[in-house]
């Protein structure tokens, strides 16, 4: 059978379908998510050409599926590490703890005004404990003319919270390099064979890399299905 001529649109379609992909790849190492995003966009291409680009974007499923086996052949099953939760935990932080102690300022030059709406002088509130330092408000006929501290850049106790915090929220414990003990030995086999041998791919690369095999409808990494005649240890999970 000739191969299919693919038009513009599919191409496109394909493009979007790899880009959808990639978007929940975020937290594979850099040069493994380039290399599957390539893999992923030949593959298609290659299956286009031979059944059809509706036909072969139906086989792969769905991208949240593939994204999730390229992220458990990478990091293993079981909870993984996210640098994009981290990174929005880490972000959100410091502007929500900024507007509400911003907050509290007010409140406190607010209920100054309201018990003496002619107050002149200045007036201090030592703040909430170990979460913003003192407040110092200035008023000259109830009118503001000063209002300094009650930030939290100088507590030592919000720092260690919104580290240990952007820690646990991302599950980056596993970034951390473990003692020479805890190291396991990694297996450097790369003859591990598919479950099929009659599925293999002509592709030089697809025994090794996680390149999914669209001609079949196998919607998984190939290094997903390194288990058959002697599975290969448990991986520990790494950071990309």
């Amino acid at each position: 059978m000739a191969p299919r001529k693919l038009i513009w649109l599919d191409r496109l379609r394909v493009e979007r379908a790899v880009w959808s992909l990639d978007q929940q790849l975020d937290d594979l190492p850099r040069a493994t998510r380039l290399s599957t995003r390539r893999e992923v966009r030949e593959n298609l291409l290659a299956a286009a050409h031979d059944i059809g680009t509706t036909a072969a974007l139906r086989r792969i499923g769905s991208s949240r599926q593939l994204a999730d086996g390229y992220l458990t052949a990478e990091f293993g099953s079981g909870p993984r590490h996210s640098w994009m939760a981290a990174a929005y935990f880490a972000g959100l932080v410091p502007l929500v703890l900024t507007a509400a102690l911003t907050e509290t300022q007010n409140a406190f030059r607010d209920r100054v005004v309201a018990e003496n709406a002619t107050a002149t002088g200045t007036y201090t509130w030592d703040g909430i404990s170990h979460l913003q330092r003192s407040v110092a408000l200035t008023l000259e006929g109830g009118s503001t003319t000063s209002l300094t501290g009650g930030d939290w850049v100088s507590q030592p106790l919000v720092w260690i919270l919104w580290i240990v915090g952007t820690i646990v929220v991302g599950r980056l414990w596993p970034c951390f390099p473990p003692g020479a003990s805890d190291t396991p030995a990694r297996s450097r086999r790369t003859d591990y064979r598919p479950a099929d041998p009659s599925r293999r791919i002509s592709r030089p690369r697809a025994a090794t890399n996680a390149a999914m095999v669209v001609s079949w409808g196998l919607a998984v990494p190939r290094r997903a299905a390194r288990t058959v005649d002697g599975a290969r240890p448990a991986r520990r999970a790494r950071c990309g």
